[in-house]
């Protein structure tokens, strides 16, 4: 923490002319981890680096959670506020966590600007030289079996869905089904209750822009979470668009699946845009001969 607080001194001592209270960019971060391994122990420092041109006030949340005879367990936390310069590396934390009988460490960093989640981001760290016995061994199958007909009951029930929905545009847009047969593909990778329930709205409700010709997959994938709590990254065309926090209140996901879908729309509806107007560039020529 020292070294947050000397950058902060030296933005003090030469000025905040700089400051800025805009929002940083998900593409204007980067965070990356470095693990070392000692006698009876590992230590993970966590980087965080912006290339945003203005100084930038965040905040940070580090929970780390470690797997002992099976069960993943948190066992410590630790939040902070620091501030972030262009191109300026920042060791966030630090950890040192003792491995004697821990199989599997997992470390979960979220950073905010305000109250507002803007990147989250996980380390994992297995104790490969840690023998299993028998019955984890059990175990750690039996749960690879319920994984994989859990994924295929997933995979069956896309399948129906997907139907009734080619068939309610084709119905629509009976004059344009050869201009209309496709409107993208939503992708599901959920896997609690929560993440199936925004899915699930998010299907229903979803209407794709009219500028779009249907050329977009949008994958809503679940990521590790603690607790009753979820959370769901967003991507069109594999282009991450954020990443969403969700309770199991029925009426808090729905207002999370309706700011997603402005979000989507917005994103795509610009697309769109831009690339009509670079036909256009293309299709005008320069006009001498």
């Amino acid at each position: 923490m020292r070294f947050l607080k000397l950058i902060f001194t030296a933005s003090l001592l030469f000025g905040i002319q700089n400051f800025s209270w805009t929002q940083i960019a998900i593409n204007e971060i980067q965070i990356w981890f470095e693990d070392s391994k000692e006698s009876n122990a590992i230590s993970i420092t966590t980087n965080f680096l912006s290339t945003a041109e203005d100084l930038v006030v965040l905040n940070y949340e580090i929970s780390i959670a470690a797997q002992e005879n099976g069960t993943l367990k948190k066992i410590d936390f630790e939040k902070g506020e620091f501030l972030a310069a262009q191109n300026l590396p920042i060791p966030l934390s630090i950890k040192t966590i003792e491995i004697a009988d821990k199989r599997k460490i997992v470390l979960m960093l979220e950073v905010f600007q305000g109250n507002q989640s803007i990147v989250q981001e996980e380390f994992k760290w297995e104790n490969k030289g840690l023998n299993f016995n028998k019955a984890e061994i059990a175990a750690v199958e039996v749960q690879k079996q319920k994984d994989q007909k859990e994924n295929l009951a997933k995979t069956n029930i896309n399948a129906i869905e997907i139907q009734p929905q080619k068939k309610t545009q084709k119905r629509i847009n009976n004059n344009k089904i050869d201009a209309l047969e496709i409107q993208g593909l939503i992708i599901d990778e959920t896997r609690s209750k929560i993440g199936r329930d925004f899915y699930e709205i998010f299907f229903r409700k979803w209407i794709p822009p009219r500028e779009t010709n249907g050329d977009f997959i949008i994958t809503i994938k679940e990521l590790p979470s603690f607790g009753r709590s979820s959370r769901v990254s967003l991507e069109v065309n594999n282009q991450p668009l954020g990443i969403r926090n969700l309770n199991p209140r029925l009426e808090y996901v729905e207002q999370q699946v309706n700011a997603s879908i402005r979000q989507i729309r917005s994103y795509l509806s610009q697309r769109s845009k831009i690339s009509k107007d670079l036909e256009n560039e293309d299709t005008s020529g320069s006009g001498i001969y």
